[in-house]
């Protein structure tokens, strides 16, 4: 964060000459109201007469982070993209499709549970197809790789991730476009 107080402005009222302030004696605070609060030391500034520039901004906040905490949330972004990916595609947070009968309005849990184990059975561990009859019909619920966003995520955070450290990706194995 860069801050500063205004002491001249221009014809067109932009800042012309502006005393900058140390960051460590700088304080913004949100009041109960949504009004800010600029302190410089112990001085509380106008908020006209505050000039700020903050880098690595998050939504929601009125501050930049430091550079240390904003290359914290990317990989944090990163390791929750990776956490859900591996939940998603390995525990299968969602049935895997749904058996539906257009005859029968109601089935009772005994039926259901009766449909579902033949189904299984005839399925589990074979590419057979199934045979459904009586107004049975199966639809497979899934979601392609790439329309998740968890691969787009971690390849830009990878990305993100070499920038900090000024490495090429295609150095540490990492997928780079162009």
């Amino acid at each position: 964060n860069g801050y500063g107080r205004i002491l001249e402005r221009g014809p067109y009222g932009l800042p012309t000459q502006i005393e900058l302030e140390h960051p460590d004696r700088a304080k913004v605070t949100q009041e109960r109201n949504g009004e800010i609060t600029w302190k410089f030391g112990e001085s509380t500034i106008p908020s006209d007469e505050v000039w700020h520039v903050a880098a690595y901004r998050m939504p929601g906040v009125r501050t930049g982070l430091s550079p240390i905490k904003y290359h914290q949330k990317l990989i944090q972004q990163h390791l929750s993209a990776q956490r859900f990916g591996n939940q998603w595609f390995d525990d299968g947070a969602h049935p895997s499709g749904i058996l539906t009968n257009d005859t029968k309005k109601l089935v009772d849990m005994a039926e259901a549970k009766t449909v579902k184990e033949r189904f299984l059975a005839a399925v589990h561990g074979t590419r057979e197809p199934v045979v459904l009859g009586g107004g049975w019909d199966y639809k497979q619920i899934q979601i392609a790789a790439d329309e998740s966003q968890f691969l787009e995520t971690m390849k830009y955070d990878g990305g993100q991730i070499c920038g900090i450290y000024r490495v090429p990706p295609e150095l540490v194995a990492e997928a780079s476009e162009g």
